[in-house]
């Protein structure tokens, strides 16, 4: 707008200037002429009276010539008189001229003043608008944004207090476990939340979610159990406890599953899920396997391995929990698996070592006496010699490398240890199915589970299904189907 306006007083100013130069050229030329014939007339003038007077000298003047005389002295006079009138009449046009361009160009640069005047206020107006309106919509956006903490504030509060009065505040060991209520306020996104919880089963009820029961990243065993505890007593789940299934057997009459438990009593159904989880330890066949412990009966206080060189039987989260529980009251910790440990956040398997126990890999990189090794269990043998502990290892050419034969400087197992705890694992119990209904066994590696097919119905037997980590065999070492997050979908 700025230019536009500049532009048009540019034009202006050449245009009056441009009428201004032609006025003056017509004046100038007016002038000129009015002064010419002026001049002339004066000249005739003279130049009659100079005759008269010559004439009237020599006395030989008519009277006719002295009529003529008079006429021509007339006319001259009037053609002066003419002339006078034509300048005087020139000089008036002309300033009449002069007067009416003065006015125009006055009249040409008010109207230019006025409308750069008019456009200056408009672009003022105009931005003074933009500068309060968006002072306005930042105001209201810091008004909305406090509003908004408030009301959430507010709401956090009302929660924690509604919660306090109903007594629905959780206490685990005479402890008040007090949850992120703002974040769960902020967070309203059910599924979004639940992806990253891994611990809480489905269900519509709300108040049933392990995040209401902890805010640990890992809680402790003992919450677990209350959980499911109120899981099951909220929804009033058909459960019977301390019931356990001894026999699980067919009728050949309608081809249906019996099932005995301990007691005595018979149960029948027509479709049967197992969902028992892998409760049976793995007990390798190793000679000495007596002198060691198990991962389920061991002790765990720490008190008891003070000073003590300990040795565990293993390579997974069991083996690298019991080491970091207790590493710091022992001698030194080794760990002896039957392959190369598998970290989870390498292998993205959730079933992997978390780092959160391995720290004895970091003493063993960092040059401690703690340490991990590989060995194949088929050639290792537990001897026990003046209440130590040692491990047989047969080499190629069938030596026994330990103290109690003969041991090479370099043989890493050549010490004694205090104990030996077994952390290897844990397979399904195939036990409770007679020979009608036994289910085959997945092959290789994945022995320890039943053989099912994609839709968790075994793969021999009809009608017969798998539930929970028993059915861990369809993605084992690739997803989360022996957890809680996984099979809670399935």
């Amino acid at each position: 707008m700025l230019l536009l306006s500049f532009f048009v007083v540019v034009v202006a100013v050449a245009v009056v200037a441009a009428v201004a130069v032609v006025v003056v050229a017509v004046v100038v030329v007016v002038v000129v002429v009015a002064v010419v014939a002026v001049v002339v007339a004066v000249v005739v003038v003279v130049v009659v009276i100079v005759a008269v007077v010559v004439v009237a000298v020599v006395a030989v003047v008519p009277v006719v010539v002295a009529v003529v005389v008079v006429v021509v002295v007339v006319v001259i006079v009037a053609v002066v008189v003419v002339a006078v009138v034509v300048v005087v009449v020139a000089v008036v046009v002309a300033v009449v001229v002069v007067v009416v361009v003065v006015v125009v160009v006055v009249v040409v640069v008010v109207v230019v003043v006025v409308v750069v005047v008019v456009v200056v206020v408009v672009v003022v107006v105009a931005i003074v608008a933009a500068v309060v309106v968006v002072v306005a919509v930042a105001v209201v956006a810091v008004v909305v944004a406090v509003v908004v903490v408030v009301v959430v504030v507010v709401v956090a509060v009302v929660v924690v207090v509604v919660a306090v009065v109903v007594d629905d505040v959780i206490v685990v060991d005479n402890v008040v476990v007090v949850f992120a209520v703002v974040a769960a306020v902020c967070k309203t996104n059910k599924e979004f939340n639940l992806r990253h919880d891994w611990n809480s089963l489905l269900s519509d009820d709300e108040t049933l979610r392990m995040t209401r029961y902890s805010n640990r990243l890992y809680p402790k065993a003992g919450i677990l159990v209350k959980y499911l505890n109120d899981f099951a007593n909220k929804l009033k789940l058909k459960i019977s406890y301390n019931t356990e299934i001894k026999s699980i057997s067919k009728q050949l009459v309608n081809n249906s599953f019996l099932l005995e438990d301990q007691h005595g009593n018979w149960y029948t159904c027509n479709d049967l899920i197992v969902s028992t989880g892998i409760p049976i330890e793995n007990v390798p066949d190793i000679k000495g396997i007596e002198h060691t412990e198990s991962y389920g009966t061991m002790s765990l206080n720490r008190d008891d391995y003070e000073g003590q060189t300990v040795l565990i039987l293993g390579g997974g989260n069991a083996a690298f929990e019991t080491a970091d529980n207790i590493i710091e009251s022992t001698n030194l910790v080794h760990i002896m698996g039957r392959s190369r440990v598998r970290l989870a956040w390498s292998t993205h398997y959730v079933g992997d070592v978390r780092a959160v126990n391995n720290r004895i890999l970091d003493n063993y990189q960092l040059k401690s006496q703690d340490g991990f090794l590989e060995k194949a269990f088929s050639q290792v043998s537990i001897v026990k010699h003046e209440g130590k502990l040692y491990v047989d290892f047969y080499d190629s050419e069938g030596r026994i490398l330990n103290k109690t034969g003969v041991a090479p400087d370099n043989y890493s197992l050549r010490d004694p240890y205090d104990k030996i705890i077994r952390c290897l694992g844990f397979k399904f119990d195939f036990s409770i199915f007679n020979g009608t209904v036994m289910p085959e066994k997945c092959p290789g590696k994945r022995s320890k589970y039943p053989l099912i097919t994609p839709d968790f119905q075994s793969h021999n037997v009809p009608r017969l299904w798998f539930a929970g980590t028993t059915a861990h065999s369809l993605d084992w070492k690739k997803s989360a189907g022996g957890f809680i997050h996984g099979y809670r979908y399935t």
